[in-house]
């Protein structure tokens, strides 16, 4: 590969990286202060709830449309104009905090949040099967750093939100974000252009057909159930979690802070190691340790309750921390078994990505639904916070033992690699 090429890749694997760390904190930096903000306006929970939640709903159909008819060729102008659009409308959401009238604040807001949605689904189906195409034997290394990337700019997101605001107000997070992901989306742009000649010559297949048959793949409905109760799982906890420290552990808001902090810290440091698993062909064990090992350790938070000296934080915090490891082993599992299962629907590589994510991205925006609005809203305000952690986990551990069945009935707890530069390596295994 000539060197010019190397160079070309590497700049478009790091700003798309920074665009997803951009995306984690547009999309996390709205939580510390808008709901009183909102409050302030009048609006109801349910109201603000909605202005929330609409960036998911919009995304999943968005998802869906885009997944079915992209042609592989669209990718650069998505990115480039799904990150614009994702930017642009995080500082318009700042501005919005001009509006005094409550109606027309929230009318606003679901606008620009629904245009926010959008975006991130442009970007969602288009930067992962541009930046592992850089590097297709890296793919797995590729896919969850990226999502290292995303969890680390979900976790300083409220940080810069907070220190922002209390210098700029409210509009100040907004403009400090948006604009954070415009300067990353220029440089992008220019690479782009660049590439743009080699993109062109990628095949052409726009069969929907093929895009429906990949997600109604028995298979793929197994694992997908299993992989969207997981990605359930940060909806969950940023609604329970907090208030399980605080009002029935009895922590300080201090050491809830350092307990949130210590577990994206604890994916953050996970999610590359599971990476390099995944690059030496352990896919299936690193699905199964993640959706299995998630589920126990959300139905060992439930037990708090009914074992007597459990209900302690000392027990608490390694069980927290270890749910978010198995989290962080997800990403870069199951992209590489739905791509490979995606092979069945003879698309190329660079199609079967765009699908693959396209995919996984719907799935982790109706899991941040489920998790928020199901698992820990309705079923945690009715049945308190230990129940629902059984529930929720019970679901979860069936259809993680039917993945299991699923990945073995598949073959994919033997070495299961990204492309044929591993062959080498395979067959020395």
């Amino acid at each position: 590969m000539p060197s010019r090429e190397i160079t070309l890749n590497w700049a478009t694997l790091v700003m798309g990286v920074l665009l997803y760390l951009c995306e984690g904190m547009n999309a996390s930096v709205l939580g510390p202060f808008f709901p009183p903000f909102a409050d302030d306006l009048g609006l109801t929970e349910t109201e603000i709830g909605l202005v929330v939640a609409i960036f998911d709903v919009v995304n999943i159909a968005s998802q869906f449309i885009l997944s079915s008819l992209v042609r592989p060729s669209h990718h650069a102008i998505l990115l480039v104009l799904g990150s614009f659009l994702s930017g642009l409308s995080v500082i318009t959401f700042g501005l919005n905090g001009n509006v005094v009238h409550g109606r027309v604040f929230l009318v606003n807001a679901v606008i620009i949040r629904s245009i926010s949605g959008i975006g991130a689904s442009f970007l969602h189906a288009s930067c992962i099967p541009i930046v592992t195409g850089c590097f297709p034997d890296k793919a797995g290394l590729i896919t969850t750093t990226v999502q290292t990337f995303m969890g680390l700019g979900s976790s300083l997101g409220p940080f810069v939100g907070a220190l922002t605001y209390h210098f700029g107000g409210f509009q100040a997070p907004f403009y400090a974000t948006g604009s954070a992901q415009l300067l990353v989306v220029a440089v992008m742009a220019a690479l782009m252009l660049q590439r743009k000649a080699a993109d062109d010559t990628e095949s052409q297949n726009t069969d929907k057909k093929k895009y429906y048959k990949f997600i109604m793949n028995r298979s793929i409905l197994v694992l997908s159930s299993a992989t969207l109760l997981m990605c359930a799982y940060p909806g969950f906890k940023s609604v329970t979690y907090s208030v399980f420290l605080l009002n029935q552990l009895g922590v300080t808001q201090e050491l809830s802070s350092i307990t949130f902090g210590g577990m994206t810290a604890a994916y953050v440091v996970a999610a590359p190691l599971f990476g390099y698993l995944v690059k030496k062909g352990f896919c299936g064990l690193g699905f199964t340790f993640a959706v299995t090992g998630g589920a126990l350790c959300i139905i060992i938070t439930g037990l708090t309750e009914y074992i007597h000296g459990f209900m302690n934080y000392a027990y608490v915090l390694p069980v927290f921390l270890m749910t978010d490891v198995c989290y962080s082993a997800l990403f870069g599992s199951v992209f590489l078994i739905f791509e490979k299962i995606s092979d069945e629907t003879e698309v190329d590589k660079n199609r079967s990505r765009q699908m693959v994510s396209s995919w996984f991205f719907t799935l982790r925006s109706c899991g941040r639904i489920v998790g928020s609005l199901l698992a820990g809203g309705v079923l945690a305000e009715n049945v308190g916070f230990t129940v629902s952690c059984l529930v929720y986990g019970g679901c979860w551990l069936v259809s993680a033992c039917s993945s299991a069945v699923a990945l073995t009935n598949l073959g994919f707890y033997k070495r299961t690699y990204y492309s044929s530069s591993d062959t080498q390596e395979q067959n020395e295994h």
